[in-house]
């Protein structure tokens, strides 16, 4: 199903580079220069999001997600948002690698039988590279999907959170524990 997106902004440059970015990724968008033609083609027309500025003439618009400074930013959070509205998720809600257990909707993981206590965002990088098993992830890729922000290559963030998840996988690992592998230059992947 391709979605249908709506963006309006009477600031064309930037409506220009949106547009492209989010067609890109496979989008359906229809652009508006201003409040009041965005409500004449939102009569005629049915949209799954609206992306709209809040400051433009003829009528005003409402910010439902500020608008961020890159336009790949713009399409994860559209589709992280898309997600949450439709439920529009392939994965399961609960996964088994061995002797790793996650549960989507308690956020519960365990290995060996015994509760790890993950932060939300250890959580996340684990279920989207448990999700993916074996798939090498860059860590641009990583970082963008779990803290749906453009990655600055000079952040540590995801290095950190690597290593700690490392540990605490290794807290109760047995030869069943897949583990978090660096695939040098490329990035991490997940390997039972």
């Amino acid at each position: 199903m391709t979605y249908k997106i709506l963006l309006v902004d009477d600031e064309l440059e930037i409506t220009d580079i949106n547009k492209r970015y989010l067609q890109q990724a496979g989008y359906d968008v229809t652009v508006a220069s201003d409040g009041a033609q965005a409500l004449e083609v939102f009569r005629k027309n049915q949209y799954d999001l609206i992306i709209s500025d809040i400051m433009m003439p003829k009528m005003d618009g409402y910010d439902f997600i500020s608008k961020p400074f890159s336009p790949r930013e713009l399409v994860l959070r559209v589709k992280n948002i898309l997600n949450r509205i439709y439920g529009k998720s392939t994965q399961s809600e609960r996964l088994v690698i061995g002797d790793l257990v996650m549960d989507h909707s308690t956020r519960v993981v365990t290995v060996a039988n015994q509760d790890l206590n993950l932060t939300n965002k250890a959580f996340d990088l684990l279920w989207i590279l448990a999700n993916h098993l074996n798939h090498v992830f860059s860590k641009t890729e990583l970082y963008e999907r779990v803290w749906e922000e453009e990655y600055l290559d000079d952040t540590n963030t995801l290095n950190v959170h690597i290593h700690s998840l490392r540990n605490d996988l290794a807290k109760y690992s047995t030869d069943q524990t897949p583990t978090i592998k660096t695939v040098w230059g490329l990035g991490y992947k997940l390997e039972g």
